[in-house]
């Protein structure tokens, strides 16, 4: 069995952030972050100045244009941010305690190989691993399944990635061991 992988179909930042609601939470620095009430709340993680940094003219929010954004809060009421930047669980954690490190969507695919059509579309060829559905977990799920399956075969394999965020693929080689 074989995979085309396909041509990423993109979207409009300020649309995606607008039409779900969100947790606020406020860091140890000082700075606002929202993420959305979902399963996959980790797709859609927004973080902003600080209201001290916004006194101070602290210019390095700039997300979005520098447009203010309205978000609706879990709670109903709305708030309004200058310039948020679309953020990570990574960095969120450590600004906030709050780990949605395994809260991604993610679709993936891993084969014995991959090659080039001649029209330039690529194919994992020789399936060993294919989601059925979209899966909520790990951002990197898909290479660490890749991975094992390069261990179990002692063989390198293709992978592929899709996430809300966009598509990775590459190639896992088996770890020697020590």
């Amino acid at each position: 069995m074989d995979f085309t992988i396909g041509q990423e179909q993109s979207f409009s930042g300020v649309h995606d952030a607008n039409r779900r609601s969100y947790k606020k939470v406020i860091g140890k620095s000082g700075r606002i972050w929202l993420y959305a009430v979902q399963p996959n709340s980790a797709d859609n993680i927004y973080v902003s100045a600080s209201p001290n940094e916004l006194q101070a003219g602290y210019n390095g929010f700039q997300g979005f244009g520098g447009q203010v954004l309205k978000f609706r809060l879990d709670d109903e009421s709305f708030i309004e941010l200058k310039a948020p930047w679309k953020s990570n669980a990574d960095s969120l954690l450590e600004d906030t305690g709050v780990d949605l490190r395994d809260k991604f969507v993610t679709f993936g695919v891993v084969g014995r190989d991959c090659s080039v059509t001649a029209n330039g579309r690529e194919i994992i060829r020789d399936i060993v691993y294919i989601d059925e559905l979209i899966t909520i977990g790990e951002f990197d799920r898909i290479e660490k399944i890749a991975q094992q399956i390069a261990n179990e075969l002692h063989k390198s394999v293709a992978y592929y990635s899709r996430s809300h965020g966009g598509s990775t693929q590459g190639w896992k080689a088996p770890e020697t061991r020590k």
